[in-house]
């Protein structure tokens, strides 16, 4: 009997899954459906109260402003980061992300591998959650036009996903670094519309 996973509490799918359900299973269901239940709840009471925080905070705002970045995503980025004033610059805060490629060298000559996933977990996901959400978007940032370019050059969704969250977080590092807005990238214009 499948669901989608918010209907699993509902009165109505649990009925019919105990009418279906021999006693013994529908006993250890109903109590693991408890369990979602509370953790469903306190899940929206945590992001009720990380959206009222982030409100009021600038950074916050800030983030805000990009595609892709609600008050969750911002909140999970300024967390992780902590202070972003530690970082020398974009390159080692984004090396802090674990979104750049290992590098393996060896008689002079340099590979490079996987991402090095060093860092918080929870930093790449927002960014890459951030990614996937912008592509959607009708609004594209430089992050999600750089995703869009490397996918039409050929690169596997994954591969051009992890280099836009790389470029997304260089963003992220300048915008918080100098305390400044979001700046959508600008359109190109035709050659046609070009003045001479």
């Amino acid at each position: 009997m499948p669901a989608k996973k918010e209907n699993f509490v509902e009165e109505t799918w649990k009925a019919s899954a105990q009418r279906l359900l021999p006693p013994d299973v529908w006993i250890v269901l109903d109590t693991l459906l408890d369990e979602l239940g509370v953790l469903i709840k306190q899940q929206q009471t945590l992001e009720q109260r990380v959206e009222e925080l982030m409100t009021d905070h600038d950074d916050a705002k800030r983030l805000q402003a990009i595609p892709g970045v609600g008050k969750i995503i911002a909140a999970t980025i300024l967390a992780e980061t902590a202070d972003i004033e530690r970082f020398p610059n974009a390159r080692a805060f984004a090396a802090y992300t674990g979104l750049v490629p290992r590098v393996r060298s060896s008689a002079g000559k340099a590979k490079l591998g996987n991402i090095t996933r060093s860092g918080p977990p929870g930093l790449r996901w927002a960014l890459g959650h951030a990614i996937f959400a912008s592509i959607r978007s009708k609004h594209p940032s430089a992050a999600t036009e750089f995703y869009r370019l490397k996918a039409k050059r050929g690169k596997p969704k994954k591969l051009a996903m992890t280099a836009a969250a790389h470029k997304l977080a260089r963003i992220v590092f300048v915008m918080l670094s100098r305390s400044e807005a979001f700046r959508p990238p600008r359109t190109r214009q035709p050659v046609s519309a070009k003045v001479a």
